[in-house]
């Protein structure tokens, strides 16, 4: 739970002196992909994951006060409510351009269909022999 996850992360910091970081299995597995992801949008998607978890797991969601200053909350709005308020707006945000990213790609995808160039794919396990074929068809250079 995060009360208990707040808690060891507050044990073991007094042990050792520095900030420790405890993650669940859903935390490892989002920055396993955080760190994997490389094009625009795979970015976008993770980043969109990790705030819709962490919009489910309460308190220290935008991780600071950069917003306690004056005029940011509504009357009656707690720090809790703000940090969803925050997290809610960014994850429309996010949807919005997830969305205008599979239009562009869309577009690209349209074009290059007009083009009328043959698509070509070489599948297979390892790459013995499809890197060679790549290079006697198309003069690529991948090493083999």
């Amino acid at each position: 739970t995060p009360k208990q996850q707040r808690s060891l992360e507050e044990s073991l910091a007094s042990c050792g002196g520095q900030d420790v970081k405890v993650l669940d299995r859903t935390a490892v597995i989002l920055e396993i992909f955080a760190q994997h992801a490389q094009t625009r949008e795979g970015q976008l998607q993770v980043e969109l994951a990790m705030l819709e978890y962490r919009l489910t797991r309460g308190p220290k969601a935008t991780g600071g006060d950069s917003d306690s200053g004056c005029g940011f909350r509504g009357p009656g709005e707690t720090k809790l409510e703000t940090d969803k308020r925050v997290i809610r707006d960014k994850i429309v945000s996010l949807k919005k351009d997830i969305v205008n990213l599979g239009i562009q790609r869309e577009q690209h995808r349209k074009s290059r269909e007009k083009l009328g160039l043959p698509v070509v794919a070489l599948v297979g396990y390892t790459n013995a022999g499809k890197s060679t074929v790549m290079n006697k068809l198309s003069r690529a250079g991948v090493f083999a």
